[in-house]
């Protein structure tokens, strides 16, 4: 009996864990903010939230199967983005003309581009910067990476900005 007990407790305990955030959310502050007041966006596994997800953030997106969904929307009207590999297009499409971003060793570019002038956004250190900069003026959002973190799900969620 104390056996199975033990093995309750256990899964008691694994399951608290597993619902914890502080170690599986990726977050995102607008700025050079980092304090978690200040959350704008969070992603928490399949679930996007405007901001955070444990203070009243509103859901904003669902993830299935590699394509963003409005709100907990599961049908084809509500997709408002692909992702097929590094691109990312707009709702169902797979089209090269509904390619909005890119996605290439941390930058996210416009459409169907890899052109140092079509840089959106680099991503560098947690930081994401407006075009091809790294300097602090053009620091735009701050993430703290959880073990769910895909630039191109924070793509989607921050362009055009």
């Amino acid at each position: 009996m104390k056996f199975l007990q033990s093995i309750v407790i256990s899964m008691v305990a694994a399951f608290m864990v597993s619902e914890n955030h502080s170690f599986s959310q990726t977050f995102l502050f607008k700025g050079q903010q980092s304090f978690q007041n200040e959350v704008i966006w969070s992603v928490y596994s399949n679930e996007i939230y405007h901001g955070n997800r444990y203070s009243g953030g509103a859901l904003s997106y669902t993830i299935i199967d590699n394509q963003l969904y409005v709100g907990s929307g599961r049908y084809t009207d509500d997709c408002a983005y692909t992702i097929r590999d590094n691109e990312i297009f707009i709702g169902r499409s797979s089209f090269s003309n509904d390619l909005v971003y890119t996605i290439r060793e941390n930058k996210i570019y416009a459409g169907n581009s890899t052109y140092s002038g079509d840089i959106l956004f680099t991503y560098n250190k947690g930081k994401i910067y407006r075009g091809d900069s790294t300097f602090l003026s053009d620091i735009l959002f701050t993430v703290e990476e959880g073990e769910d973190f895909d630039l191109r799900i924070i793509a989607c969620i921050i362009g055009p900005f």
